[in-house]
């Protein structure tokens, strides 16, 4: 199952390195910011609170007053990867000991962390390679990666894209949820220009031949409904009065 959006919790004493990567990440919409911490123990009882939503992911310091982020590093859930950011070298390979998924040194490159993010969305499942089509691929946009394993994804079964900046959900026939393509919805653009697909709106692609019907639900808000897709696609006003004009 593709997940269309993961959850990360910060931990560090200074608040401004907990804004900077706040801000990093916000490049990266498959991950959302869930929870800040300025130290150990306010990370320990966030954790152990009850009904607490579990964070996918967690970048950790290591050197905080009151304990350091090894001393975390038992308390977090398995089903949850850490990644240490911290200004100090010399714990690269204690962390690495306990399978942390990454070691990141302050300041942290836009590009470094990019990266990083890519290898966890790749161990989920939840990112696409980009490819150059063969010969013998001329309806494959690009493959998807799931589980490790390749799985092509012909143009026919596509039903609508939405652009997240540099990423896009892709929504196709006969399947629950949305796969996430590291690709912007310009380049879906340049690809689909003359296979029946239409831009509507600053957000969203869509084939126009198989949208089966249009549900007004507020000023701001109508629902598509596509042939193959039991969801309904939600957009915007300017989205609806371009869909309005191809039709």
């Amino acid at each position: 199952m593709l997940h269309t959006r993961f959850t990360a919790l910060l931990v560090d004493d200074e608040s401004a390195a907990n804004q900077r990567l706040t801000q990093l990440l916000a490049e990266h919409p498959m991950l959302q910011v869930i929870g800040s911490m300025q130290s150990v123990s306010m990370a320990k009882a966030f954790l152990q609170r009850e009904g607490v939503q579990v964070p996918d992911l967690i970048f950790l310091d290591v050197e905080m007053p009151g304990g350091t982020g090894m001393q975390l590093l038992p308390c977090i859930p398995k089903t949850t990867q850490v990644i240490f950011v911290t200004a100090h070298e010399e714990y690269a390979a204690q962390a690495f000991e306990f399978g942390v998924l990454d070691y990141l040194v302050k300041p942290v490159a836009p590009g470094r962390l990019e990266k990083t993010v890519e290898r966890f969305l790749k161990q989920h499942g939840s990112v696409v390679e980009k490819a150059t089509p063969s010969d013998q691929e001329t309806l494959i946009p690009a493959p998807v990666v799931r589980n490790k394993e390749m799985h092509v994804v012909p143009l026919e079964s596509i039903r609508w894209i939405e652009g997240m900046q540099n990423y896009s959900r892709v929504m196709m026939r006969g399947v629950g949820t949305a796969a996430v393509f590291r690709r912007s919805l310009a380049e879906w653009g340049s690809l689909l220009s003359e296979e029946g697909f239409y831009r509507i709106g600053r957000s969203h692609i869509i084939r126009l031949s198989a949208l089966q019907k249009t549900k007004w639900v507020s000023r701001d808000e109508t629902e598509l409904f596509f042939e193959g897709v039991p969801e309904p696609l939600v957009i915007g006003r300017s989205a609806a009065a371009r869909l309005k004009e191809l039709l």
